[in-house]
């Protein structure tokens, strides 16, 4: 999905509070990809598993490591995010940091 950015709330909080880079929020918010975001619910025993494996391999809290699975999941290779962490992630190209 080449066209596809995820979009880490960061983006999103930098542009509501018209932070210093909330300039590269607004073009990112308003470009021609398609932009996703997502939240996810698991089970206790659905999914931990993978989650555990992937916060250990990128040294990734909860939150980011849900993120990048729902990445992979959807074959997201983009990422707008203000999160160097992500950095870290070998398929997912970074945008903004």
């Amino acid at each position: 999905m080449k066209d596809v950015v995820f979009i880490d709330t960061s983006i999103i909080v930098e542009y509501l509070l018209n932070g210093p880079k909330a300039d590269f929020a607004e073009i990112v918010l308003s470009g021609s990809s398609t932009n996703v975001t997502s939240t996810m619910v698991y089970r206790e025993s659905q999914g931990i598993s993978e989650l555990k494996t992937i916060m250990r391999k990128y040294r990734l809290m909860p939150s980011d490591a849900q993120i990048v699975l729902t990445c992979r999941n959807y074959g997201i290779e983009k990422i707008a995010t203000f999160d160097s962490d992500f950095k870290r992630v070998d398929f997912l190209k970074t945008m903004g940091v």
